[in-house]
């Protein structure tokens, strides 16, 4: 049981001080973690080939683009995805403390978010700006459904990694997991590639969003034999809205949460120009629509080594100090994309925007984790996954519009300068919520 320093009574402070398991019992439990943790990497392995087959930054974004929409069309595909993540997730974690299993309620959210991509398949025939309804529906609709299930099932898999992982463990096993991914995130660009360039015109992005939707599919498989957690979340009784209004009541207190949410705004903002580097790259050095997959390998290639290494510093250091190394990372690619004389040197944007995001993945959950009341894991990190997700939307409709309006440079260097906003609020507002709990007793 967490408690914040100024809050604790002796009774809180003795809580979790029990006698060391016997051998036997430490086998056990460790032979269940490793097995927990196998299912959640073949999980996400998969679930990591799906998305990098149709990676809404380079293939979505280059079929938008040959099919002649404006580049905050670009923007609004990404905001589509991120909106419908942030809509369900607090209604999901109040019915999700119901669910018998938790486990099987993730194996059927993952198949009913890998349908939608089906539809896609006749989007991407359809596409054109002289259709505007039927791109509309055939499209952006199942990007958008799909998004809406995704952000149900992401509270109760946060409660899942905060209850079947120690939190000692928990930043290198999200770090060894993304590096778990990024072999098959390789896999689903060259597949997309392949696809691209043996089928040709629409066939082959149609291609593209039919294998997303199988790998997406196989993914649910392992969720189901997952175990129920011992001590999970309470369950939520009588109706959601007074659930969210005690929640917000306690989040409103919670000072340190608020200015981290502060700081997680001006890094929404920031991403704004992350969707456009692919483009930018294709049209600044002329390069065939069959590269913009490629670009895919160096920020994979990036997530890896930064799962390593900002794993094993959140599980040492705290979970802050890897946010502050996100938003120096974030702002090094779009200023590194300024200068870049090559293909090959702009590259390495894409290398440092993988450093970047798995800086974010291992460290924002934890966070979160780290900071919420051991009664509700699933609503602290919900509300903040939903609060903060419109600036990540706005953002990406944002840059289509600076871009459109005026270039890309200028684009680039506006996301530099917020991105030591970000950097600030980070440094000077926001404390590690670790640093924050009880001293030992």
């Amino acid at each position: 049981m967490a408690c914040d320093r100024n809050d604790c009574t002796p009774g809180d402070a003795t809580a979790d001080i029990s006698a060391p398991p016997s051998p036997e019992a430490a086998k056990s439990s460790g032979a269940h973690f490793w097995r927990n943790v196998l299912l959640f990497y073949t999980s996400d392995s998969l679930a990591a080939v799906a998305t990098a087959v149709v990676s809404v930054q380079t293939v979505v974004a280059v079929l938008l683009q040959q099919a002649g929409f404006a580049n905050v069309i670009l923007g609004l595909s990404m905001a589509t995805s991120t909106i419908g993540v942030c809509l369900t997730q607090v209604p999901a974690a109040f019915w999700a403390s119901r669910a018998r299993h938790k486990g099987r309620w993730l194996t059927w959210l993952r198949v009913a978010e890998s349908l939608p991509r089906l539809v896609a398949v006749v989007g991407a025939f359809m596409l054109a700006p002289s259709r505007p309804w039927a791109t509309a529906f055939l499209l952006f609709m199942p990007l958008f459904a799909g998004s809406l299930l995704l952000g149900a099932n992401r509270p109760v898999r946060a409660e899942l990694d905060g209850r079947l992982v120690p939190h000692t463990r928990r930043g290198r096993y999200y770090g060894a997991m993304m590096v778990a991914q990024v072999g098959l995130g390789m896999l689903g660009a060259a597949l997309a590639r392949s696809l691209l360039a043996q089928i040709p015109g629409r066939g082959g992005y149609a291609a593209c969003f039919a294998a997303a939707a199988a790998f997406g599919i196989a993914s649910a498989i392992p969720f189901s034999f997952l175990p129920e957690p011992e001590n999970g979340d309470s369950k939520k009784q009588g109706r959601f809205l007074d659930y969210f209004h005690g929640l917000t009541s306690l989040i409103g207190a919670d000072r340190n949460y608020r200015n981290f949410l502060w700081g997680r705004a001006l890094v929404g903002i920031g991403h704004m120009a992350q969707g456009f580097f692919a483009v930018y790259a294709l049209e600044r050095f002329h390069l065939p629509a069959k590269t913009a997959p490629l670009f895919t390998i160096p920020a994979l290639v990036g997530q890896a080594m930064g799962s390593f290494l900002w794993g094993y510093v959140g599980d040492k250091k705290g979970h802050r100090l890897v946010q502050l190394a996100m938003c120096v990372q974030s702002g090094l690619a779009p200023l590194l994309a300024l200068v870049a004389p090559n293909a090959w040197v702009f590259a390495l944007v894409f290398w440092m925007n993988g450093m970047a995001y798995a800086s974010d993945f291992v460290s924002t959950n934890n966070f979160l984790l780290e900071s919420a009341p051991d009664h509700d894991m699933m609503g602290y990190v919900s509300f903040a996954n939903s609060l903060i997700a419109p600036t990540f939307a706005l953002s990406s409709i944002l840059g289509g519009a600076i871009a459109d309006l005026t270039s890309f440079r200028l684009l680039f260097f506006l996301s530099v300068l917020i991105w030591v906003g970000g950097f600030w609020v980070m440094a000077a507002r926001v404390r590690d919520p670790r640093a924050m709990k009880r001293p030992a007793a």
